[in-house]
């Protein structure tokens, strides 16, 4: 029941531009061209200088300068007002310039500009525009073209509205493929002269963002060492780790604020489990030697720097708990194989 009557409240506010009160109808040709001091919806948001609304994965804000309005009337067609100058923020990381349409029928789109993709929103409430001047009709004549009859991708598809601003659910799967090096942070074996080695590591990840600000997922890391019994080898270690990991980052609406669009910082957690396989040195023949499974705790910041909408560099330094116990020919003794990793990688957001 609780399904039906969202569905029914969903459908009414869309439909609600059909039948309320929308004060920019009041327009006439004669007000346009004419820069837009403000977009005021239904719901008491407002599209201004400081302020974004956000419709479906998409946040819509200011571009360069203040948005301008036009009015269009084709022949056999309902009569529009364009606000261009937006910038349209999808929720992968990417920007585009867009627009909205008012029809004179209480039907109301977003345009995404460079696809022509066209989604049905909620109709504003008001348009604020500001006192004409001379500029705006020169800013208007130097506006992109619209083509007459040109056919929208996208045409009809609803997009259910959303304007609280920030509150946006940009959900969808990142995949990471990160390599790098691991750096052991003291002496593997413990009470034993013994040296280890940097080893080469690769890292997958498979994260679902539930929100703009935190994921969930699974990462599965791969790192080798040598030890040295300082000169003689021991042999090779190889740790297998697989952790459940929840990353945390800031909005974009953040960042934004504080003029850092171009990167992304973020800290992540993963505990899970450490498996260990050990390839005893040829000098030490058949003598048998094997590690312990481990808890593996893993704590992690790094950068994502966006290359498109839905691919960036990203850069990470975590550190591995591998705390555990070995055993030689019968005799079990201490070991610690935690490391500190230095990544670097690709990551894709579908």
């Amino acid at each position: 029941m609780r399904r039906y009557l969202s569905a029914f409240a969903c459908a009414l506010m869309v439909s609600g531009c059909a039948t309320g009160s929308l004060l920019w109808q009041r327009h006439t040709e004669n007000d346009f061209p004419a820069q837009v001091h403000s977009v005021n919806t239904q719901l008491g948001n407002a599209l201004d200088a400081k302020h974004r609304l956000t419709y479906g994965s998409w946040t819509v804000r200011f571009g360069e300068g203040k948005p301008y309005a036009s009015y269009n009337c084709p022949q056999n067609t309902n009569c529009e007002i364009i606000i261009s100058n937006l910038r349209c923020d999808d929720s992968a990381g990417g920007s585009a310039s867009c627009e909205l349409k008012l029809y004179d029928n209480a039907t109301c789109k977003l345009v995404i500009a460079e696809t022509r993709e066209a989604f049905e929103i909620l109709c504003p409430r008001d348009v604020l525009l500001e006192p004409k001047t001379k500029g705006d009709k020169d800013q208007t004549n130097n506006a992109p073209p619209q083509k007459q009859g040109a056919a929208l991708q996208g045409e009809g598809t609803l997009v259910a509205p959303n304007e609280a601003e920030g509150q946006y659910i940009p959900r969808g799967l990142v995949l990471g493929l990160r390599t790098g090096v691991a750096v052991p942070t003291q002496k593997v074996l413990e009470n034993l002269a013994n040296h280890t080695s940097v080893g080469p590591l690769v890292n997958f990840e498979a994260l679902y963002a539930l929100r703009e600000w935190v994921r969930v997922g699974i990462m599965f890391e791969w790192h080798r060492h040598n030890i040295d019994l300082w000169g003689p080898q021991f042999g090779t270690l190889n740790i297998f780790s697989l952790l459940p990991t929840v990353e945390f980052r800031p909005t974009r609406e953040v960042m934004r604020d504080r003029g850092l669009e171009w990167f992304i910082p973020y800290a992540s957690l993963g505990t899970g489990i450490n498996v260990h396989s050990f390839n005893t040195a040829v000098r030490l023949g058949n003598a048998p030697v094997s590690f312990s499974n481990t808890f593996a705790l893993r704590l992690a910041s790094g950068f994502d720097f966006p290359i498109t909408s839905h691919l960036a560099l990203n850069t990470e330094v975590a550190w591995n708990r591998d705390s555990g116990s070995y055993k030689q020919s019968g005799a079990e003794a201490d070991f610690n194989a935690s490391s500190l990793n230095f990544l670097i990688g690709l990551r894709v957001q579908f």
